[in-house]
């Protein structure tokens, strides 16, 4: 979980750094296309949190590797099609998945690692999560100015995909799952 949160973080996240340059370049959009593709994102990421709620402790390592081949995926379409109003829908897509991938790691690792270390554990997770996003913003920004914002978007987004695809092999079937007790 903790290698997921800093692929992820690394390779697809760094796509809503790249959104003003997909709204002026690719779209021919002004800044109200780039606000429009952001608050698409966040509305995305509120129906993952809504959709992780309904979950509850269901959600497992599966859900996880399945949001994140369906961010990946979401990103290598949002990448490839010259469509705003298909960009739209897709950064809703990749902001519903992307927060289930987040949410879903944090709360494997919390309900799987031994209460002693849980605190250590969680802040290596907030370390690649913290780290890896700004780090992979700043190389997918480098990127986008050599290969453009489309090409290095489909790039991290099929590391992603793959990464997906690894763990629901890694993973066949749901994870077994401890009952959450009052208090607890």
């Amino acid at each position: 979980m903790l290698a997921t949160i800093a692929v992820v973080s690394f390779f697809a996240a760094p796509a809503g750094a790249l959104l003003p340059v997909f709204a002026a370049k690719v779209y021919g959009r002004g800044a109200g296309s780039y606000g429009s593709l952001a608050a698409a994102l966040g509305v995305g990421s509120v129906a993952g949190a809504l959709t992780l709620g309904r979950l509850g402790n269901r959600i497992g390592r599966r859900v996880i590797a399945l949001a994140a081949l369906i961010a990946g995926v979401a990103l290598v379409l949002f990448g490839a099609v010259r469509s705003y109003a298909t960009g739209l829908i897709l950064m809703f897509l990749f902001g519903a998945a992307y927060l289930l991938v987040i949410s879903g790691t944090n709360s494997d690792i919390q309900l799987t690692v031994d209460d002693r270390v849980r605190g250590r554990v969680i802040s290596i997770w907030m370390l690649a999560f913290g780290v890896s996003y700004p780090i992979g913003s700043l190389l997918a920004g480098i990127a986008a100015s050599i290969w453009g914002a489309p090409t290095t978007v489909i790039a991290g987004a099929v590391v992603c995909s793959a990464w997906g695809l690894g763990m629901m092999r890694w993973f066949p079937g749901p994870a077994p799952r401890p009952a959450l007790e009052p208090g607890s």
